[in-house]
């Protein structure tokens, strides 16, 4: 059950609050369309530890791995596309995202 069947309206998501629980105790967050999604902060955490960022239905995030592991290793992920960052990683992917944001691209 979701928090949508007690309420139309979103509750603030800076409280922590997750949309719904997984049958597999999955926190979820998503946005006003239902698609798994937050601003700030992983929009997907397992019990496991593993914790995954979303915009609005695809893995993505600038700031760091977009699929973080227990273990501190993880993913790059922009726009629902997987990113190899050659080893230079989340600093040079914010400047990659800065350059994009700049000319338009983004």
């Amino acid at each position: 059950m979701n928090r949508y069947d007690y309420t139309h309206k979103k509750l603030p998501e800076e409280k922590g609050i997750p949309d719904e629980f997984s049958e597999k105790g999955v926190k979820v967050w998503r946005d006003k369309n239902g698609e798994i999604h937050r601003d700030h902060g992983p929009a997907l955490i397992y019990p496991s530890g593993m914790e995954q960022y979303y915009k609005h239905g695809e893995l993505h995030r600038f700031g760091g791995h977009a699929k973080e592991y227990p273990d501190g290793t993880g993913e790059f992920w922009v726009n629902g596309e997987q990113v190899d960052d050659g080893g230079h990683g989340a600093a040079w992917l914010q400047e990659i995202s800065k350059e994009l944001t700049r000319n338009g691209k983004l």
